[in-house]
Formats: structure tokens, C-alpha cells, sequence
């Protein structure tokens, strides 16, 4: 039960949240910021209660549609949005990420962009054998920080994934100071991270030239396949009316997640042109005048799903065999 060792109060947030009767809405807790708009460098924001009326769509790799946070009775199944935390219960051995973008999309037109995440359980982690997106509370996270959508056609645009671990340094001495901060390094194999760039300075600088250019030509594939699905929508597509989010993959490759411990550590995904995405993230709210997007949650262990006796018949197969 690691959960429990690390607090009682998550295993009683666990069961209490896991459960929530079909429709509940996502819990983003926060107000979302919306930067880039080049109007005004103060950040707009949307209140919490209205973000989360919008539905979550997710496309795969087959150009596939499919609900992320729509259930019904008949399926028993959670909405796993959140914008804070991402829940691994310790059953699960392994959990999957790749980078995606999502889109605001306004009566049929898009609005925003988001920096993205899929997160997955494989086939070798559930009971069942089948991959699981949908496995409980807080298991897809949503940005924070949107910017508006004519950010995302910037030639350099692309999105970075980021693990970073709490980082505490004392300065020694009469007035000794304590300060706090997050030590971040990218988890992607094709990173712009130049610890992970070997070799003469011209050739490092080049190696991260063509990671990030490689990541751009992900995210202009991703817009284009949502251009085209958007022109060839009728009026009986779901995007037609009202607001949604729309969720692109911007690579095929998926990375294995760190696992937590006892401690966490913080996921980041950020959708920017700057030219050092990991700085961004100790920039403070400088970040919130750069017109980058910004997903940012803490991932941690949480109490097995198998073990609880409110498991819903919907993630059964998951949990046990």
C-alpha cells in the first residue's frame, strides 16, 4: 500500500474521486491562462467551471476520433482530466507518454493551441493485455497555459517534454539562504537538450538544430491533418457546434514515464518557438509573456486500483485478472 505511506489523505481523495458518478466534470482546478493573442501582453484567463464543459476528443493513429471525457451509464467510466497531478496507481508497472497537441476548436474553427500529452497504459502493463488511455481519475492532463492558434504556424513551433525532480540548495555562511526549484531534463530520445548532445561544439549545436526542426515538421503535420478533418466536417460532426478540445499526436513514438517513488516529480509538455524550451520552465511567469503553452503536473503513486472495493466493473479487467 504505498499510497497509504505516503498519505492517508490521497487514498481517501483516491477513493472518493475515482468513482464519480458518469458526466462528472474534469477537475481542472486552476484558471487557464491564454497568452500569444498580440492584443495585450497580459494574459486572459478562462474560469475553471467553464473549461470544464468542454468535451475532450483524441485522435489516434489511424485518424480515429474517440471521447476522452465523455461516459455514460453503461460504461461507468471517469473523466481523467486534470491540470495539476497525474495518479499512477502502484498496481500499473508501467505507464506510457508521447507529445501531442490539442485544439480549442470554436464552432467548427480553432481557436487555441495546447501543449499536449497522451498517456497510456500498455499492453504488457494491464491485467487484460488490452492498452488502457482511460485508467482512472487525473490520468490525462491538460495545459494551463494555452496561446491562441496563429502561434502554432511559426516556423520554429514545436512541442518539448520535460521530467524535473524538486532541487533544494543552501547557500552557506552568516545570512545563508534556502532556495527552492525544480531540476528538469527532456525525457524525448530526439531532444534539444544539449546534456544529451556528445560531441564538438558545432556538431552538438547542429544536432540540436535538427531535433527541433524535426519536431516542427511534427507539429505542421499535426495541423494539417486537423485542417483537413475540420474542412471535410458536415453538420453531424461533434465539432460542428459549441467548444471542444481536440487531441493530435505530433509523434509515434512512446516513452516510458519514470516511475515515482515515494517522492514524485514534475511532467511538463511545453508548445513554443523559443529557442530553449527547458528555461522556460525556470523563467517563472516570464513564461507567461513568451506565447508558449504550457502542461505542467506532478505525477505520483496512488493506492492500487485492484485493491479497492468501489472499483467500478468498467476498469475490472484492468486491474484483475
Amino acid at each position: 500500500m504505498m499510497a497509504l505511506s505516503i498519505t492517508s489523505n490521497r487514498f481517501t481523495l483516491f477513493l472518493a474521486l475515482f468513482y464519480l458518478p458518469p458526466g462528472t466534470n474534469s477537475l481542472v482546478t486552476n484558471s487557464i491562462k491564454i497568452v500569444g493573442s498580440g492584443l495585450t501582453s497580459i494574459p486572459q484567463s478562462l474560469p475553471p467551471s467553464y473549461v470544464n464543459t468542454f468535451p475532450r476528443w483524441t485522435i489516434n493513429d489511424d485518424g480515429e476520433i474517440s471521447p476522452l471525457t465523455i461516459s455514460t451509464s453503461s460504461t461507468s467510466l471517469v473523466d481523467p482530466t486534470s491540470d495539476t497531478e497525474l495518479w499512477w496507481p502502484s498496481d500499473l508497472s508501467q505507464i506510457q507518454v508521447r507529445p501531442a497537441l490539442e485544439f480549442f476548436i470554436k464552432s467548427g474553427y480553432p481557436s487555441h493551441v495546447l501543449a499536449g500529452l497522451e498517456v497510456r497504459v500498455p499492453r504488457s502493463s494491464s491485467a487484460d493485455g488490452n492498452v488502457w488511455a482511460n485508467f482512472g481519475m487525473n490520468c490525462q492532463p491538460l495545459a494551463r497555459q494555452w496561446v491562441d492558434f496563429g502561434v502554432s504556424v511559426e516556423e520554429s513551433f514545436r512541442v518539448e517534454v520535460f521530467v524535473g525532480n524538486d532541487q533544494i540548495e543552501t547557500e552557506l555562511g552568516e545570512e545563508g539562504s534556502t532556495t527552492r526549484g525544480v531540476q528538469w531534463k527532456s525525457l524525448l530520445r530526439d531532444t534539444e537538450d544539449s546534456s544529451a548532445c556528445d560531441g564538438e561544439e558545432d556538431v552538438r549545436l547542429l544536432a540540436i538544430e535538427n531535433a527541433k526542426l524535426k519536431k516542427a515538421e511534427r507539429v505542421t503535420s499535426a495541423i494539417d491533418f486537423l485542417g483537413t478533418l475540420l474542412a471535410s466536417m458536415d453538420d453531424t460532426s461533434p465539432f460542428a457546434d459549441g467548444m471542444h478540445l481536440v487531441r493530435v499526436p505530433v509523434g509515434n513514438e512512446w516513452v516510458d514515464l519514470p516511475h515515482p517513488g515515494e517522492t514524485g516529480y514534475h511532467l511538463a509538455s511545453l508548445a513554443t518557438s523559443e529557442s530553449d524550451a527547458r528555461e522556460l520552465l525556470n523563467a517563472g511567469d516570464l513564461i507567461e509573456i513568451s506565447a508558449t503553452s504550457l502542461l505542467n503536473v506532478k505525477v505520483e503513486h496512488i493506492s492500487p486500483g485492484s485493491e479497492s472495493k468501489y472499483l467500478p466493473d468498467a476498469y475490472k479487467s484492468l486491474y484483475k485478472n
